[in-house]
């Protein structure tokens, strides 16, 4: 387990039963909220915060995360090209 801090300032957590999220919010409020929820649960961490569409396929890819929470409005055209390319980089990730 890494000791380095989440994004929202907790521990980092890892391995096997460790839930990876990639959140994609383009609205700061809500994101930090969301970051917070999410964080809050002892098996999911925070893998990357993304602020649009391409951004958010690049994160997948790159991070390859368990699941990705994401916002239907996500700039530039919404999040619906984007879920459909990051889902092909990454079949797995819910």
């Amino acid at each position: 387990m890494s000791d380095a801090p989440g994004f929202a300032g907790v521990d980092r957590r890892d391995g096997p039963d460790v839930v990876r999220v990639v959140l994609a919010e383009e609205a700061p409020l809500l994101r930090r909220q969301l970051l917070l929820a999410l964080e809050a649960h002892p098996r999911v961490v925070v893998v990357a915060e993304v602020t649009d569409a391409e951004a958010l396929v690049g994160a997948v890819a790159g991070e390859q995360p368990d699941a990705v929470v994401v916002s239907a409005h996500l700039p530039p055209e919404g999040a619906g090209p984007a879920v459909v390319a990051a889902r092909r980089a990454q079949p797995s990730t819910a």
